[in-house]
């Protein structure tokens, strides 16, 4: 194959080996030990992880690792969230680190439901 033939797909998701699951437009998953650790407790509560903005924007393959792009609320007021403005956290996963990676295109499945 010649490299103008190669195509790259985009990164949807990635898995950790502690079991964290990072999916493009989804919050990040921490398995439940992560989650009660209070430096953990401590990061998403500045970061303002209940509210609808903490959610995964990207991720990006690096030769070592792969970078996670998170938009949040971190530091932002309430008049700018309103406005649609968000921070980026960026996370850096060793390939050490690495379950999984899913690559590829989500594909929208039709309701099976019929309406009346």
């Amino acid at each position: 194959m010649q490299p103008e033939d190669s195509m790259q797909l985009p990164i949807i998701c990635l898995t950790t080996k502690d079991g964290t699951v990072y999916g493009v437009g989804h919050t990040p998953s921490y398995p439940k030990h992560i989650s009660k650790n209070p430096i953990y407790q401590e990061i998403l509560k500045n970061e303002k992880s209940d509210s609808d903005c903490h959610v995964v924007n990207g991720i990006h393959e690096q030769p070592d690792g792969a970078m996670i792009e998170i938009l949040t609320g971190m530091s932002l007021t309430q008049e700018e969230l309103d406005l649609g403005v968000r921070a980026v956290t960026m996370v850096k996963i060793p390939n050490h680190e690495i379950s999984s990676i899913k690559a590829g295109y989500v594909r929208g499945m039709p309701s099976t439901t019929e309406e009346e």
